[in-house]
């Protein structure tokens, strides 16, 4: 159940029961109302007795057909419409029905998918095929290529998608018959960050540079020791990379990434990515990466403190060991 405050005195203004993803009733000013849906959105509201108060339809991308009598102010999707401006809340993001598109461009960059043409247009609905397809959270665009489903993935943004009832709104609408997708055992914040553990048996000999530094800034790119920081027993922190007397290694969004040392200068990295079957793994950072100021190269610290960090790099390329990316 979810309720709705008044934002001045506290007061509760309606109660909206839900089962799974989908909203079934609210209840406000003692008066209880009860939705009809198909796997879309709310069609019919009924009263306590079942006679119906209101119906409400949508043209593929949201715009508002057909409507006649009490109209529940949760429309397409789910999403919550401003009378004042006639958008939608999608959660993450506005959404402008009368245009299909969204207001603003999708938050998580790593949407974007090189192979998928449609989902580098940024404000676009779910890939433009709002037939197959639908975002009850306005987030990520629409993750798939195609008809398949990452799996897990909505699982983590929407877990009642994942309920024992089987899937409602976030993924493509689905045939009864096909394998629903698989509960997933990270949490949201996995998705969107890269993460790195180090083993104690590691010292001093790593360093790493903290998520979300500005990699742009020229001040940082000539100073290295503004970027990379030590880290020994580190332990599931956000990262973007990870250095050792081996190499520079790049950790990408929704990748948990460990390093183990088993003496000398035998390092095993190992990551497990949850958008890896879209290309997003560990690389393996060269010149031309320090040269571009993607980051800086740590050897080039003016004390010479890091002169251990070997950037020519003396590893192997990413390998999958069962669902694991491996660098050693």
């Amino acid at each position: 159940m979810i309720a709705e405050h008044n934002g001045g005195t506290g007061t509760v203004l309606t109660d909206y029961v839900s089962a799974g993803s989908r909203m079934i009733a609210n209840v406000s000013g003692g008066s209880t109302q009860y939705f009809l849906s198909d796997r879309l959105s709310a069609r019919m509201t009924l009263d306590t007795s079942g006679s119906v108060l209101g119906r409400q339809a949508h043209l593929p991308f949201g715009e508002d057909f057909a409507e006649n009598g009490t109209q529940e102010k949760h429309h397409f999707t789910g999403y919550e419409r401003d009378i004042e401006s006639g958008t939608d809340y999608a959660v993450n993001r506005g959404y402008a029905p009368a245009v299909g598109r969204f207001m603003r461009p999708d938050p998580y960059h790593g949407s974007a998918v090189v192979d998928a043409p449609q989902s580098l247009n940024r404000y676009a609905y779910v890939r433009n095929d709002p037939v197959n397809l639908n975002d009850p959270i306005g987030l990520l665009g629409d993750p798939f290529l195609g008809p398949t489903v990452i799996p897990g993935s909505w699982c983590v943004l929407w877990p009642a998608a994942c309920s024992d009832t089987g899937p409602q709104m976030p993924f493509p609408r689905q045939d009864p018959d096909r394998e629903l997708p698989t509960k997933a055992s990270f949490t949201i914040p996995d998705v969107f960050s890269g993460y790195l553990t180090v083993d104690s048996n590691c010292g001093n000999s790593v360093l790493y540079v903290p998520e979300n530094i500005d990699y742009d800034t020229k001040d940082l790119k000539h100073h290295p020791e503004r970027q990379w920081k030590d880290a020994a027993n580190l332990n599931h922190v956000g990262a973007d990379f990870v250095a050792t007397a081996r190499g520079v290694v790049k950790i990408r969004n929704g990748c948990n990434c460990r390093v183990m040392c088993t003496g000398g200068a035998d390092y095993r990295i190992e990551c497990d990515c949850t958008f890896g079957s879209l290309g997003f793994k560990p690389s393996i950072m060269g010149e031309q990466n320090y040269e571009g100021g993607e980051v800086s190269n740590p050897r080039n610290r003016q004390d010479g403190l890091w002169w251990w960090v070997d950037s020519r790099n003396h590893y192997s390329q990413p390998h999958q060991e069962n669902s694991t990316w491996v660098i050693d």
